[in-house]
């Protein structure tokens, strides 16, 4: 009986022994997890920025030739290179040096002209958490941020673009003519004016309607866009230094 009674007392102190190992197993992979969370935050949070900003066309063709523009959005986190790839799937995960990354690049269309030279332009950008990538396009579909943020600039090699936020709303990603873009292609006045918020803007035969574009983070085929009116204001400054 006494020996029974031991071995039960053994029997415990091992299970408990080993439940104690396994929540401290248990932390450590908790731990582990929530590490590489904070990681990745930090690393999304960095997608696609360069320190110093703008840093001139010469310094980014050189680091990669795809590079066609720089954007800018006054009030958001959206400050980076513009990239063209051969479809738009190369840059869906893979960063300005062409190495992968989860955030990829904000890039251009691929049926758009890499000169920009098209009327209607569609730029595309992941929806990422902590503001990072194109995730503050999606922001512009509330009111107060809609209403208090109206500017950016597009930068590119033959000059500067003022961007003016003309109506900002929620599509499906099919919509036939509002993806449809390259140099034939008619800028979709009439799917900008569909929006719920937008602002009275007018635009002139120079100018050009860029799509702003991200996922809707609802797990759907919706798409957050921006429809913003590009306005020539001259040389890029890059060019004026030489």
């Amino acid at each position: 009986m006494k020996n029974s009674k031991k071995m039960s007392m053994v029997c415990l102190d091992i299970a408990y022994a080993l439940l104690r190992r396994a929540q401290a197993l248990m932390m450590i992979i908790l731990l582990m997890i929530t590490a590489c969370l904070i990681l990745e935050m930090i690393d999304a949070q960095a997608a696609g920025l360069i320190p110093g900003g703008f840093c001139g066309f010469d310094e980014l063709k050189e680091r990669n030739p795809d590079v066609v523009a720089w954007i800018r959005m006054d009030g958001t986190g959206i400050d980076h290179p513009v990239v063209r790839g051969r479809d738009n799937f190369e840059y869906l995960s893979r960063d300005i040096d062409g190495n992968y990354f989860q955030g990829g690049c904000i890039f251009l269309d691929c049926k758009n002209s890499a000169d920009l030279s098209d009327r209607y332009l569609i730029i595309h950008g992941h929806h990422m958490s902590g503001g990072a990538m194109f995730s503050d396009v999606a922001s512009y579909t509330e009111k107060d941020f809609f209403e208090n943020n109206t500017n950016g600039e597009l930068i590119t090699p033959d000059g500067v673009y003022d961007l003016t936020v003309a109506a900002a709303g929620v599509v499906d990603a099919y919509e036939g003519s509002l993806y449809y873009t390259g140099p034939d292609a008619e800028p979709p006045f009439d799917s900008m004016e569909e929006c719920i918020l937008r602002r009275e803007t007018e635009f002139l035969s120079s100018d050009k309607l860029v799509l702003l574009s991200t996922c809707a983070g609802d797990m759907t085929n919706n798409r957050a866009v921006v429809f913003c009116r590009a306005r020539y204001i001259g040389r890029c400054y890059e060019n004026e230094k030489k």
